[in-house]
């Protein structure tokens, strides 16, 4: 039984229209899975996302921040492992972008620490929690250009410890990726540790 069926159950209703389902990993009823938007292939060789950031995936990732609908980030997880599985890479260490204290404090959680706890227990991978660490409060960084992000994140980020990451496979996950501007600030500060390979990991991409 994994962490999040234990802390919060199995939810009989499809996450985005509430029809009852039986079964199903995804927490989507049949009609909802048939048209949810999928991501039709990987952004890059080092970048996955779930599906597209547009329709139903806003809507539950905003249930999922702002009302806190756990249940919601349990099937977003389940969704970004079965994609890991299907690509059939390994990795040895999952780790979170930090969330902002502010961020965490108007939310009650930290959103994609949990959803880490769900990935790694569904595929058996470490989770790094508190190794890379947020050191810099920013401004929200929705309508800014990709450079203006690099240049609100800067040193925003760094690792408290990060032996663990020697020759290792990393994997970051977050929500959403818009620019990658997160998420390279992210891995310009875990890149001196010389992992064997980092990879980004989102469930909504801007496509």
């Amino acid at each position: 039984m994994k962490l999040a069926d234990v802390l919060f159950g199995e939810d009989p209703n499809c996450i985005v229209c509430g029809k009852d389902i039986l079964s199903s990993e995804f927490g989507l009823c049949q009609n909802c899975l048939k048209d949810f938007p999928f991501a039709d292939q990987p952004l890059d060789q080092k970048a996955l996302a779930v599906c597209r950031y547009e329709g139903v995936a806003k809507q539950l990732i905003y249930d999922y921040k702002y009302n806190q609908s756990r249940v919601i980030g349990k099937y977003m997880a389940n969704m970004m492992a079965h994609l890991i599985r299907e690509r059939g890479i390994h990795y040895d260490v999952v780790l979170t972008v930090p969330c902002s204290k502010h961020r965490k404090n108007v939310r009650g959680f930290d959103h994609a620490l949990y959803m880490a706890q769900v990935l790694s227990d569904n595929l058996s991978i470490d989770i790094s929690e508190g190794k890379l660490e947020r050191v810099k409060e920013t401004q929200r960084l929705k309508g800014l250009t990709k450079q203006e992000r690099l240049t609100e994140l800067e040193n925003a980020f760094e690792v408290s410890s990060g032996e663990a990451f020697y020759g290792k496979r990393l994997l970051i996950i977050d929500d959403i990726l818009t620019t990658g501007a997160t998420l390279s600030a992210c891995t310009q500060v875990v890149m001196p540790f010389n992992p064997r390979c980092v990879h980004w990991l989102t469930f909504a991409a801007v496509i």
